[in-house]
């Protein structure tokens, strides 16, 4: 019996808009996807998510190197605009992990910088989870094993009593070698039938009646 629900935050929990992305670069001069490229550099994001640096440090980080091509001035202000947003909430798979509150433990699984905190209780999400585990405080990031060993350890659980969804590939595929049965998410209805599938959903009907 699956006593415990992994699950990602972003691609799954909270969803960013591209056209808002679109709208500041059109602003600032830039080309599409520019901002995201920045950001997600692999030398700029990895010392954001494992907690070398901090949320402000990496923005200033990005900031920097979007004003090689646009100036300073410029990619300052592209910067505070981008931040000015903790994302939306995908609505549909809010009312999944409500829909669950009963019958599974439901523990947050996400790579993110020292500002989750402060953006879970923007989205009002902050008491939605038993538990949180962010990468930045724990000085691992997913795909890591260690990642997932450290986040069994903490909550007690075996890997067989463990479901985890993420929309990263190399996520899922990290936590099934450690025998968690792993979801790659694509939308509210596939997750639905994961769930229906690993008996947590039905359990959940049995709670609530």
């Amino acid at each position: 019996m699956y006593t415990l629900l992994l699950i990602d935050l972003d691609g799954v929990i909270r969803l960013w808009p591209e056209h808002i992305d679109r709208q500041i670069e059109v602003a600032a001069g830039l080309p599409a996807g520019a901002i995201k490229r920045a950001a997600f550099s692999v030398d700029i994001l990895e010392p954001a998510i494992t907690g070398r640096c901090t949320d402000d440090e990496w923005r200033r980080a990005i900031e920097l190197k979007l004003a090689t091509t646009t100036g300073l001035a410029i990619a300052t202000e592209t910067i505070r605009r981008w931040s000015m947003s903790s994302g939306a909430v995908n609505a549909p798979c809010l009312q999944l992990l409500e829909e669950l509150s009963e019958s599974v433990r439901i523990a947050l699984v996400t790579n993110a910088t020292s500002r989750l905190n402060d953006d879970l209780r923007a989205l009002g999400i902050q008491e939605r989870f038993g538990s949180v585990f962010n990468s930045s405080q724990m000085g691992v990031a997913k795909p890591e094993r260690a990642f997932f060993e450290q986040v069994l350890d903490v909550t007690g659980t075996d890997p067989s009593a463990t479901l985890y969804v993420d929309d990263s590939g190399s996520n899922v595929n990290a936590a099934r070698e450690l025998g968690i049965q792993s979801h790659l998410f694509e939308d509210a209805q596939n997750l639905r039938r994961f769930l229906e599938a690993a008996d947590v959903l039905q359990r959940a009907k049995m709670y609530s009646q």
